[in-house]
């Protein structure tokens, strides 16, 4: 199934989609789920027993043109068919609300399966939410934000509006949603079972028109307050980079073994209207390098609330709490400075005064 959602926070319209792709009904099914970036084995939160199987990635979200970004749900097949369509139809163009309105309300309903759409129309500075349905072709629905797809409930709860962010907080406030959903993935794992997740796309208007988050890095760690009062740190064992490129959205997982040995796996996720290109692209790797102009760090507890409103840091600052340095080799670390782990120490111990308290883990996820 999927996660879509389209909303809009310190002024800025977003438009989210997940790349899970799944299929229903198939207990015990034969074979395995298709490997996905946040996890190494996706059997171990989805096992057979609960029918569900991974079956693909795909892209859920479109640039149509300048004005216009839309997210799809249900099935691919119709979605296909009408995304093909609007890009015949717009791309290049920049279509008012009632143009966009009057060319989905034209088309056929659809009996057997159905098509879901939501996204922005932006007009004349003023901008629309809309959903669209093919098995009520009719209904053209315009509203604040819309979210859709199996994790809409997930959604609304676990990403909650957050606050002025430090720095531009253009993307930031985006940003701190990606890395919550990513970080609750890798930790719990519990999504796939609602059939969203897997990776995240993000669409954003700027400058008068849509751009996609070319490219991220994801550094998830966790800090647990032992019984003795002692703050242990630990990475999550995968590091995620995404990048989106001659509309394909590549991802890249880092994994350390338990004998520490590091490994990386390469992801793509195509368009549906085009397919996958041929040749597909050469699995070359990723640098964990971000085009991102700055360092985002979210804290979160484990019980979802939040430590501090995401903060964000200039790369050139003299000790950033995150540095990922690469070599004349290609050898590419990442670091985390003590300055930084002490902020967290006291965060933690602020929250838990009490020594008897059951400890807290914190949840830190880092672009």
């Amino acid at each position: 199934m999927t996660q879509i959602a389209a909303w809009e926070e310190h002024g800025t319209r977003y438009l989210m989609g997940d790349v899970l792709v799944t299929r229903m009904g198939l207990f015990n099914f034969e074979g395995d789920h298709v490997p996905i970036p946040t996890a190494e084995d996706a059997s171990a939160a989805l096992p057979k027993k609960y029918g569900i199987q991974i079956t693909d990635l795909s892209q859920k979200i479109y640039i149509i043109s300048d004005n216009v970004a839309v997210g799809w749900a249900i099935s691919r097949a119709i979605a296909a068919e009408v995304i093909s369509d609007l890009f015949n139809a717009f791309e290049g163009k920049a279509p008012s609300v009632a143009e966009v309105k009057a060319f989905l309300c034209g088309r056929e309903k659809t009996e057997e399966d159905t098509c879901l759409l939501i996204g922005w129309i932006v007009e004349n500075s003023n901008a629309s939410c809309f959903r669209w349905i093919s098995q009520s072709p009719d209904e053209f629905t315009t509203g604040d934000q819309f979210v859709e797809g199996f994790g809409k409930d997930f959604f609304n709860e676990i990403v909650k509006p957050t606050g002025e962010s430090g720095g531009d907080p253009l993307i930031n406030s985006a940003l701190g949603k990606l890395a919550n959903l990513l970080s609750y993935e890798m930790l719990e794992g519990k999504n796939l079972q609602w059939q969203f997740g897997g990776a995240y796309q993000l669409i954003y208007y700027a400058d008068g028109g849509f751009r996609h988050l070319t490219s991220a890095t994801f550094v998830t760690f966790t800090a647990t307050e032992q019984e003795n009062g002692e703050v242990q740190f630990g990475f999550v064992s995968r590091i995620l980079k995404f990048q989106f490129e001659d509309g394909i959205l590549k991802m890249m997982a880092v994994s350390k073994s338990a004998n520490g040995n590091v490994s990386s796996r390469m992801y793509y996720a195509y368009a549906i209207h085009t397919g996958k290109p041929q040749p597909p692209p050469a699995p070359d790797g990723l640098s964990l390098i971000s085009d991102y102009h700055a360092i985002l760090v979210d804290i979160r507890f484990r019980d979802g609330v939040r430590g501090e409103l995401a903060t964000t840091y200039a790369r050139d600052i003299p000790n950033p709490p995150l540095q990922i340095t690469r070599t004349p080799e290609a050898l590419e670390t990442v670091d985390i400075s003590n300055r930084f782990l002490a902020r967290v120490i006291k965060l933690i111990k602020d929250r838990n005064p009490d020594k008897s308290a059951f400890p807290t883990r914190d949840w830190l996820t880092k672009q």
